[in-house]
């Protein structure tokens, strides 16, 4: 059976498995022995969605038995995520395991999952940023409340942003955002990604091949239009 560790991007994972060589080992009584000795051998690095089976080493079952096991680490991957934001913590990097050592480093972390092998999930999240208030609930906004129900009723959710979209380039013309507002505001944007991606159990890619031909590129349009003057990006 291969061996299977995800890769730190979470994006690949790679494939190996663990043969028997035969080698000659001189003592140090000048007598030749032969003896077995283990190698790991690399069959591969593939992308998680891609077809397991490609991989000409794996058997039938190997590949499906990768395929569910991919599967179960994306789903730890995303509880950790969502359980974090409930204790204020959004973003971060998921920690692969390397080696035993991270048993050791990371076990008094929160979500730490014991026993579990080299490239799995070690249930930790790390380089979270804490959230500056506590997620409220939306009953709490009546008339937001109200309106995304009527929205979804007629089928347009994505008009939900629309107003804080025009409300943001009106404030920005008029006194443009600094770095610090930006990040405010991609930090809010990256909540409704988690949102959306652990609700609906879909990944960003699905979505991405359903949105309207040349959408980004439209999007872009009208906010330069909107803007008129272009503003230029500032590198850190």
């Amino acid at each position: 059976m291969a061996n299977m560790r995800l890769n730190a991007n979470l994006r690949t994972v790679s494939f190996s498995k663990t043969v028997s060589v035969l080698e000659d080992l001189e003592l140090s009584s000048g007598k030749c022995v032969r003896r077995y000795r283990a190698v790991n051998v690399h069959l591969g690095t593939v992308d998680v969605n891609s077809d397991f089976s490609l991989i000409k080493e794996l058997t039938e079952a190997d590949a499906k038995n990768a395929k569910l096991w991919v599967q179960e680490q994306q789903r730890l991957v995303q509880y950790a995520y969502m359980d974090n934001q409930k204790k204020g913590l959004i973003g971060g990097c998921p920690v692969i395991k390397r080696n035993k050592s991270d048993d050791d480093k990371y076990r008094d972390h929160y979500g730490y999952i014991p026993d579990c092998r080299v490239g799995e999930f070690i249930g930790v999240i790390i380089n979270q940023i804490p959230l500056s208030s506590p997620i409220q609930s939306v009953e709490s906004n009546n008339s937001l409340y109200e309106n995304i129900i009527e929205l979804r009723k007629k089928g347009r959710l994505s008009d939900v942003f629309k107003d804080i979209f025009n409300a943001l380039i009106k404030i920005h013309k008029i006194n443009p955002f600094t770095k610090n507002e930006w990040f405010s505001l991609f930090l809010g944007e990256k909540d409704c990604f988690y949102l959306i991606t652990a609700a609906s159990g879909y990944k960003q890619s699905i979505f991405e091949k359903m949105l309207p031909l040349n959408h980004r590129a439209t999007i872009l349009s009208q906010i330069n239009k909107a803007l008129k003057n272009r503003v230029t990006s500032k590198t850190c």
